[in-house]
Formats: C-alpha cells, sequence, structure tokens
C-alpha cells in the first residue's frame, strides 16, 4: 500500500486531522489540531517505497533530525517523528501563506521584496550551513512564504550532515535539475557553495519569472548548468538596480572556488545593495520634499477669559488644515499630529523636526458678543523666524473669509503654485449657519476624544447642528463617524450604531460627493456590513478626492489587512503615517498589521512606541497582550490585559474573554470557564461581543459553542468580525465546514 488518506476528525497520536493541505516529496501533509498544546500543526505522512537505494525510513528520520536541529524564524520548526500504522509521521510547524514558486507565477515581485525574500533565504541557509547542513534541493517549490512576508525554507529530504557520509546518495544524481549546481549535474560531492548556487538560481527567476537554465530535455538542462551563462537579466527586465547583477553573476560561477564561500558574504552583499537602494529612495524622497512646501497648523490658542473656548481655536486650524490640504503643492501634516503640541510648552523647531516641515502655522482665537479677534503667524520652523503675521479683528460672519484670507496668504508666502485663483473656492463653504458650524466644532472637538462618554456627546453636538442647517454634509459626515465608533468604545447593539452611520454617510454625499471623509466614512461602515467591493470603491474615491487625508489611507489599510493582503496593508498605513506620523491610532494600527501578518517583534515595536506616545491609549495594550501570547509570554500578557481594563473601562467585557484566553492557554482552563460563565451571565441582559465569546469558546475547546456565537456575531454584526480571515485564535478551526462557509458568507477571501 503506497498511500493513506486520513479524514477530517480522526484522531492520530495526540494530534486531530483537519484536512489536506498539500504533498511533499514522499507523502501527504494534513493540517492538524495538537490536542496537548492547543496549536496547529503539519503533519508529513510518509508513503514508502522499496526502490529506493537509501532506506526510505532511514531517509525520513534523517530529514525529521536535520531539520529538527535547526532553530531559525527562516527554517519551518519540526516538532516530532512518531509512526501511525507503520507510516512514519513528521510533526512541524504549520506555516500559513503560499510556496514562493506560486508567488513568482501569479505576480511581479518589487525588487524591494525580490530582495527581501533574498535575504531572508540566506540567513536561513547560513544557520543550516552552520550547522554542518546542506539542503541540496533549494528551490522556490521549497520555500514558504508566510502571510507577513517571512520566508520558511521547508523539506529537508535530501539535505545532509556535512561530517555524515552516505556514499548511496553520491551514486546518483540528487535534487531537481533546474536548480542543480554544476557539481551537482556532475554527480560530484556537494558542500555548502552547492546551495548558494541554487539560491541564484531562484534569484534569477523571483527577477525574471525565468529559469536561467532550461530545455524540454533533463540532458541538455544539465548540460546548460555545466557549460553556458544565463542571458543577462536585463534581457527580461529593465529597472534592476546597479549591482544585482553582479550578485547573480558571482552566485552562478561555474567554479565553487569563485563562487560565493558563505552564505553570509552574500548576504551581506545584498544588504549592502538594500542599503543603497534605500539611501538613493532616501535622498532623492529628501530633495523632492525641500522642493515642496511644507506646514504643519497648531491648534488656535484658546484666549477667552475661562479658556471655553479650546474646541473653536481647534476647528479653525482644522479647517485651515483642510483647506490648505485641497491645494496642490504643498504637504500639509494631518491634524492629528499637528494637534499632539497643543497642551506643551514646545520649541518651534523641535516641532519642525519631529513633524518634519519647513514652517509652522500657529495662533490664537477669543470671540465676546458677535465679535472675534484671531492672529495667526507663520514661522520658519529651521530659524523660529517670522515669515507672516496678522490679526483679525472682525464680526463672526467673517469666520470662513478668514480662514480663506489665512490660507492665501500661506500659499503666496511659501510660494505655492496654485492651479487658478479659484483653488481656495474649491473648498466649499461647509455652511451658512454660524451656530450650526460652532455645533459641528464641538462635535469634533469630542469626538476626537474617542470614549464613550466623549462620543454620546459627540452625537448630540452633530445632531444640533444638523437641525441648524439640514444640507451641513460635513455634519452628517462627523454623527456617521460617531455612530460608527460608538460599539468599539460602549457596550450597544452594533447592527443599529452602524445602520445609522451608513444613512448619514449616505446622505452627506448626497449633499456634497466631493468630501473625501463622507466617502472615507461610509467605506469603513461598508466594511462592517462586508461589502467588500463597495468600501474598496468608496477608498478609492476618497483619496482620489483628496490624497492627503491621512484617515482614509489608515482606514484602507485595515481593509487590506481583513483580507489578508498585507504587503498592500503596510503601504496604506505607511502612506497614513507619512501625512500623520504622531498619530496614535496610525501607529497602534501599524502594530496591529503586524500582528495579523505574524510579524511579532515588528508588531511589539510599533505598540511601544504607541504607549511613549500615550500610555493609555485605546486597545494598545490589549494588542501588546495579544501578541505576547502568540509569542507564549503569558505572564506578560496578561499585565498588558489588566492595564487596558484598568484605563479602559468600556472594554472590560472583550478584556475578560482574552484574559481568560490567557489563562487557558496557561492551563488555567477552571479560571478561564468561571470568567466565561460570567461573561455568558452578563450576555442575557447587556451587550457582549458574540465575536469574543466564541474566541473564548474554541480555545476551551468547545467548537459547537464556538460557532454558535461565530454566527451570533454575524446577525449582530459584530465590528471585530471583520478580522475573522487573520484572527490566529482560529487557526485550530480555519478548516472546519462551518468556518469556510462563515468565510464564503462574508465574502472576506476572493
Amino acid at each position: 500500500m503506497n498511500s493513506c488518506r486520513l479524514e477530517a476528525g480522526l484522531i492520530i497520536s495526540h494530534y486531530r486531522i483537519q484536512g489536506l493541505v498539500g504533498h511533499g516529496g514522499l507523502g501527504e501533509v494534513y493540517l492538524a489540531e495538537d490536542l496537548n498544546l492547543k496549536r496547529q500543526a503539519a503533519l508529513k505522512l510518509f508513503r514508502l517505497t522499496s526502490d529506493s537505494k537509501c532506506d526510505p525510513e532511514s531517509t525520513i528520520e534523517i530529514e525529521a533530525q536535520t531539520a529538527a536541529s535547526l532553530n531559525h524564524p527562516n527554517i519551518v520548526t519540526i516538532y516530532e517523528i512518531f509512526n501511525y500504522q507503520g507510516y512514519p509521521v513528521i510533526s512541524m510547524e504549520y506555516v500559513r501563506g503560499r510556496r514562493l514558486s506560486s508567488l513568482i507565477k501569479e505576480s511581479n515581485l518589487s525588487f524591494n521584496q525580490i530582495l527581501d525574500f533574498a535575504i531572508q533565504l540566506c540567513c536561513g541557509l547560513s544557520a543550516a550551513h552552520k550547522a554542518g547542513i546542506i539542503h541540496r534541493d533549494i528551490k522556490p517549490d521549497n520555500i514558504m512564504v508566510t502571510t507577513g512576508d517571512q520566508i520558511k525554507i521547508m523539506d529537508f529530504g535530501l539535505a545532509v550532515r556535512l561530517n555524515i557520509a552516505c556514499p548511496e546518495r553520491q551514486e546518483s544524481i540528487a535534487g531537481t535539475y533546474s536548480y542543480m549546481s554544476p557539481e551537482q549535474a556532475r554527480g560530484e560531492e556537494v558542500d555548502a557553495r552547492s546551495d548558494l548556487f541554487s539560491t541564484g538560481i531562484v534569484l534569477y527567476e523571483m527577477t525574471t519569472g525565468q529559469l536561467p537554465f532550461k530545455d524540454a530535455h533533463q540532458a541538455a538542462i544539465l548540460y546548460s548548468i555545466i557549460n553556458e551563462h544565463p542571458p543577462p537579466i536585463m534581457t527580461f527586465v529593465l529597472n534592476a538596480p546597479d549591482g544585482f547583477q553582479q550578485i547573480l553573476d558571482k552566485a552562478l560561477r561555474k567554479d565553487p572556488a569563485s563562487r560565493y564561500q558563505s552564505a553570509d558574504e552574500i548576504t551581506a552583499d545584498l544588504k549592502l545593495l538594500r542599503e543603497n537602494i534605500d539611501k538613493i529612495e532616501h535622498e532623492a524622497a529628501a530633495v523632492a520634499e525641500k522642493l515642496i512646501p511644507s506646514i504643519a497648523v497648531l491648534p488656535f490658542r484658546d484666549m477667552s477669559p475661562q479658556r471655553s473656548q479650546e474646541y473653536f481655536g481647534e476647528g479653525i486650524a482644522e479647517e485651515i488644515i483642510n483647506g490648505l490640504a485641497k491645494m496642490k503643492g504643498i504637504r500639509v501634516v494631518a491634524r492629528t499630529s499637528s494637534f499632539t503640541f497643543k497642551d506643551s510648552s514646545f520649541d518651534i523647531k523641535e516641532v519642525g523636526r519631529k513633524l518634519a516641515v519647513q514652517s509652522i502655522l500657529e495662533g490664537s482665537v477669543r470671540y465676546f458678543d458677535n465679535r472675534m479677534r484671531i492672529t495667526a503667524q507663520l514661522i520658519d520652523a529651521e530659524s523660529g523666524y517670522h515669515i507672516w503675521s496678522e490679526r483679525y479683528d472682525r464680526v463672526m460672519g467673517d469666520m470662513f473669509a478668514i480662514q480663506e484670507e489665512i490660507a492665501l496668504s500661506i500659499a503666496d508666502k511659501l510660494e505655492v503654485k496654485m492651479e487658478d485663483d479659484n483653488t481656495w473656492q474649491k473648498v466649499k463653504c461647509p455652511t451658512g449657519n454660524l451656530d450650526a458650524y460652532c455645533l459641528y466644532l464641538k462635535g469634533r472637538y469630542f469626538w476626537n476624544m474617542r470614549t464613550a462618554e466623549s462620543l454620546g456627546k459627540a452625537i448630540s453636538y452633530f445632531e444640533r447642528a444638523i437641525e441648524l442647517d439640514n444640507e451641513y454634509a460635513s455634519a452628517y459626515t462627523g454623527l456617521s463617524d460617531a455612530f460608527r465608533a460608538l460599539p468599539d468604545y460602549a457596550e450597544c447593539d452594533p447592527n443599529e450604531a452602524y445602520e445609522k452611520a451608513k444613512r448619514m454617510a449616505i446622505r452627506a454625499i448626497e449633499i456634497d460627493d466631493t468630501l473625501a471623509e463622507a466617502h472615507a466614512s461610509l467605506a469603513v461602515v461598508l466594511n462592517y456590513g462586508f461589502d467588500w467591493a463597495g468600501a474598496k470603491r468608496e477608498f478609492q474615491k476618497a483619496i482620489d478626492l483628496n490624497p492627503e487625508y491621512a484617515t482614509a489611507h489608515h482606514w484602507y489599510a485595515l481593509y487590506f489587512m481583513y483580507k489578508a493582503q498585507f504587503s498592500e496593508a503596510i503601504a496604506e498605513i505607511r502612506k497614513a503615517l507619512s501625512l500623520d506620523p504622531l498619530s496614535l491610532a496610525i501607529n497602534r494600527d501599524l502594530g496591529t498589521i503586524y500582528y495579523y501578518s505574524g510579524r511579532y517583534d515588528e508588531a511589539i515595536d510599533a505598540l511601544q512606541k504607541t504607549v511613549e506616545l500615550d500610555s493609555n491609549f485605546s486597545l494598545v495594550h490589549e494588542l501588546l497582550g495579544r501578541v505576547y501570547l502568540e509569542k507564549d509570554m503569558h505572564e506578560a500578557a496578561l499585565k498588558e490585559f489588566h492595564q487596558e481594563k484598568n484605563s479602559n473601562l468600556n472594554r472590560r467585557p472583550v478584556l475578560d474573554a482574552w484574559i481568560g484566553i490567557a489563562f487557558t492557554k496557561m492551563g488555567r482552563n477552571e479560571n478561564a470557564e468561571d470568567l466565561l460563565k460570567n461573561l455568558l451571565e452578563k450576555s442575557a441582559s447587556a451587550y457582549i461581543s458574540p465575536y469574543s465569546l466564541s474566541l473564548m469558546c474554541f480555545v476551551l475547546g468547545n467548537e459547537e459553542q464556538g460557532f454558535r456565537w461565530l454566527e451570533k456575531a454575524w446577525q449582530m454584526r459584530d465590528s471585530w468580525l471583520c478580522e475573522i480571515n487573520v484572527e490566529p485564535v482560529f487557526d485550530n478551526v480555519r478548516l472546519k465546514p462551518q468556518f469556510v462557509r462563515m468565510l464564503t458568507r462574508l465574502g472576506i477571501t476572493d
């Protein structure tokens, strides 16, 4: 019998089979749940053959022992080897991702990706070679790329230790013909330099999409490898960076003595090339940035006797930011980063350095009766000298005219080239009702605080603004944002909140289709309604209308994250960060994206940076705890969950769920069961996120109850359900029919 198929649900040893996921060189690979350690594993079941020159069982044992002796992030981890009904089985790390061969066929890899993958591959090979192991079959089919773009070298079936003789293997050619080194092709003894030749072939294929040595006949391929040189990569690609061809040429030299002598050598050259590319790009960006005027608008100081008009000063600054951002030829730092400096005694030069801008606009505001006094001054951030200043003593009715005057004065002093004389007029006057405008400013002021109480106040102010002007598009947008955010900060029915948010965003667009903020608000609501095509359309519309709108790029990054398109997610979040570098939410969600893509150390770095900016910012400690759970740092995770619980009272039920998950991973199942029981009792009379309850049930092994709560999450349109496709807690049930049906229903996978 050459093979056996394992059915889903079958338990072998301490593993429950979940499904067939692929074929290896000698057998099938299954996804399984480790019932002892509550984690996923890949089980490689081998088919024994009697015609192999090496003893098959010995070959399998060598593969397991070889890979198990290596501990490196770029090499798949081997857990154990055991027997099942006479069949050898290797238990190994389950890698979520795709084979490199699939990526090469289906997409044009950027040079940044190629260099990143190549460096990781060489780092993994370096670890193997230093352990005395050569792989002997490096090829794209044996290289996995995780969902977080991490390289994992797999299939050590042909690997041998340099100090272990296996003369039988030298009698025949071992490896895959198109990826062999010349010495392999001749059937000679090989060393680590053979793997480096194969690596050169992989690099060539990643770059050009072509094999350097190919023919219809195996003998011709071997002849080409031994005797011929591949076409230069410029035959296929024209934009290869300087120095890349030289690296390929050295890796593909026929004589091992003139080739790279170690994986560390080629790694050093690849890293140097990447540094040079980064330096050139950085210098080019710096030159381009200096050519474009840049400005940060700080919140105008409240000069009223009672200091009761802070919202007004912030609102004026925000309107000027919005107006300037719509002008061509000027870079404007987003509100969040600029407003970081509102309550501190700051040095203008330091602000300019931190925000990377050439000039700063600051000012003050005071109004009484129907009159107001606004001062504004434009300052050179490098020298600290004033470029321009002005004082406006006007009636309140002149508010929008003053904002226009300030913006046009800035454009004039910074020599911004405007397309025409009507640039500012393209920024529509938001409302003709000053009372409605003041109420709107108060609404935005409280919305930016992001607490359950402040969101309630924001909703009230936005609604009152709309009562005074029912054609006020920005007020409808603000109301949409407040209703959309409410379920994240307060216990409420998300279905009801999102329906209101959707109606308000649609109404805003009906009034003013050119309002980027309204399209971005609608896009987020459509995300939560699992209308992915609609959300993408609205995000793109928002960014087309205002490419400098950091929030649109931020939310678009989360859209890509939900769909496990992590390269696109990171590109968008980095664009958002470039526009709003000190935004707490954007910095936090860079960590969120790294977490869901499996890049845990980078997630920790991003989240800790957010903590440094504001140690009490919402969700950051919860996310840190979740990252620590994935790294099996259970005590550290509990500490973070409790810190979040103490600073964010409104998320206590959700945090109890994560604390319960931590207890389960620590073996404290009784504590976890008690927490779950408590949450279930509360859910009878108050809204508790059914998504969070499902997570707890799955971790505790109660799949039936877990799927019931997932169904409830779908019915309630729980906002966290967007993360189902990337949440690692679900890895153990990802192949279950109920889970697959849920993903299909959500339309979350392409």
